[in-house]
């Protein structure tokens, strides 16, 4: 009887931790750049160009437009966010984030790191601070996630399956689309 019910339980346990779904990695809510019409608009100020281009376009490729648009600006007035070189060699750090409230929210990209790596590495860097810019964590799933705390170990240069769930939890159908961002 003992065996039965002990199954029994475990089954149910297993059963509803099976079913439950991923939980998004997001930080606290207003932890972003993102401004009352969801948009983030940015003022470049960074020689990686080519990999900002490209994770600007990855991560509006899922807005679904409803979503959160990353547009670059030049007007500071309208700025949410500031990407901008800094060459600090002490550091270990490639890319860092401040998020500001109130104020203009910052991207630091290091230099004296990103200048060595090569451009798939670059592009996962870039991706990934952007990534914070949405309100989005660390976690722990290199295979499917641009968030991954070490964007280098990771073999995706843009947002993945998991991020791509993140962000429609989040900002689509989650607390960001009822006005709790």
């Amino acid at each position: 009887m003992k065996r039965i019910l002990f199954s029994l339980v475990f089954s149910a346990i297993m059963l509803l931790y099976v079913a439950l779904p991923a939980q998004a990695h997001t930080a606290t809510p207003g932890r972003n750049s993102v401004n009352a019409d969801h948009q983030i608009l940015y003022l470049n100020e960074t020689r990686y160009d080519t990999a900002l281009a490209k994770a600007v376009s990855r991560w509006n490729s899922l807005n679904a437009g409803s979503g959160v648009h990353i547009a670059r600006t030049t007007d500071p007035d309208k700025a949410t966010l500031k990407i901008y070189d800094v060459n600090n060699c002490s550091d270990w750090w490639a890319g860092k984030v401040s998020i500001y409230r109130p104020g203009m929210d910052t991207v630091q990209l290091n230099v004296c790191k990103m200048k060595n790596f090569p451009r798939g590495d670059r592009m996962r860097i870039v991706t990934h601070e952007l990534g914070h810019t949405l309100n989005f964590d660390h976690n722990d799933l290199p295979a499917t996630s641009i968030m991954y705390p070490s964007p280098a170990s990771t073999s995706l240069t843009h947002p993945g399956p998991h991020d791509e769930q993140d962000y429609n939890d989040y900002w689509i159908v989650g607390p960001a689309k009822t006005g709790g961002y």
